[in-house]
């Protein structure tokens, strides 16, 4: 796919990413190849919290994420 930059797809009428398709490199390197979604929670840690409670593994550490500028 040549020099392609990372893919994010935006709702119908919306101006934020619900979802992309990244480079399997950099931060990302370690990660499956899989869907990412971004999912809004009141309380992070809470929520990673029941996440492991519930079986759910952490596969990055949290950080803050830039904002994308979303291009047709």
């Amino acid at each position: 796919m040549g020099g392609y930059s990372d893919y994010l797809m935006l709702p119908p009428g919306g101006r934020k990413p619900v979802a992309g398709v990244c480079h399997k490199r950099g931060v990302n390197a370690k990660l499956p190849p899989v869907w990412m979604i971004y999912i809004r929670v009141p309380d992070l840690d809470a929520s990673l919290k029941r996440c492991q409670e519930l079986g759910g593994k952490v596969l990055v550490k949290p950080a803050a994420m830039e904002r994308a500028a979303a291009t047709r």
